[in-house]
C-alpha cells in the first residue's frame, strides 16, 4: 500500500522546466544545479504531499478505530444487557420452580395428613363398629337363651298347673318380668306346700 502510494503521489507531483523556471533567479544558475534544485524541489514536494495523505490516512484510521471501539462497546454492553436478563430470568425460573416444589411438598404433607387422618378415623370406627357388632352378637345370643329359658320355664309352669290343677300360666306368660315370674313361682310353692301338709296329715 505504501508503495502504491508513492507511485501515485509521484504521478501527480511532478516539477517540470516550464515550474522550474517561474522560480526566481533559476536561469543564473548551471544546468547540473538547476537538475539538482529540481530533483531538491521534486523530493520536498513528494514528502510534503505523502506526509498530508498519511495524515489524512491516519485521521481516517483513526476514525475508523474509534468507530470500531464504539461498535466493540456497544455490542459489549449488548451483550451485557442480554447476559444481565437471560440471568434475571434464569433466577426468577429457579424461584418459581422453588416455590412450586415448596408447594407440592406442602400439598403433598396435607395429603398425607389427611390420608393419616382418614386412616386413623377407619381404624376407630372399624374398632367401634367392631365393638358394636361383637356386643350385639353377645346380646342377640343372651336374648336367644333366654328365650330358651323362658320356653323351658313355660313348659315346666304348664305342667304344674296341669298337675295342681292350676292356672297359673296365663297367656303371654313368656312376656311376664322377673316379679311377675317370682310371683306365679310363690303360688305354686304355696300350692306345693299345701298338698305336702295335706300327704302328712294323712
Amino acid at each position: 500500500k505504501a508503495s502504491e502510494l508513492t507511485t501515485e503521489a509521484s504521478e501527480r507531483v511532478f516539477i517540470d522546466d516550464d515550474l522550474l523556471r517561474k522560480c526566481p533567479g533559476i536561469d543564473k544558475l548551471r544546468a547540473d544545479t538547476r537538475e539538482k534544485l529540481k530533483t531538491y524541489l521534486q523530493t520536498q514536494l513528494l514528502k510534503a504531499h505523502l506526509n498530508d495523505a498519511w495524515k489524512s490516512q491516519n485521521q481516517s484510521r483513526a476514525v475508523e478505530v474509534i468507530n470500531l471501539k464504539r461498535q466493540h462497546y456497544e455490542a459489549q454492553q449488548k451483550l451485557s444487557e442480554t447476559i444481565a436478563e437471560e440471568k434475571r430470568a434464569f433466577i426468577s425460573l429457579k424461584d418459581s420452580m422453588q416455590s412450586e416444589q415448596l408447594a407440592r411438598r406442602r400439598k403433598e404433607d396435607e395429603a398425607n395428613e389427611l390420608q393419616k387422618t382418614v386412616d386413623k378415623l377407619q381404624s376407630e370406627f372399624e374398632q367401634r363398629w367392631s365393638g358394636q357388632i361383637k356386643m350385639i352378637d353377645a346380646n342377640t345370643r343372651c336374648l336367644f337363651k333366654m328365650n330358651d329359658k323362658m320356653a323351658v320355664l313355660t313348659d315346666w309352669f304348664g305342667n304344674l298347673d296341669s298337675i295342681l290343677e292350676m292356672n297359673v300360666l296365663q297367656a303371654g306368660s313368656q312376656y311376664d318380668t322377673v316379679d311377675q315370674l317370682q310371683k306365679k313361682l310363690r303360688q305354686y310353692t304355696v300350692a306345693i306346700d299345701g298338698l305336702r301338709m295335706k300327704s302328712a296329715g294323712k
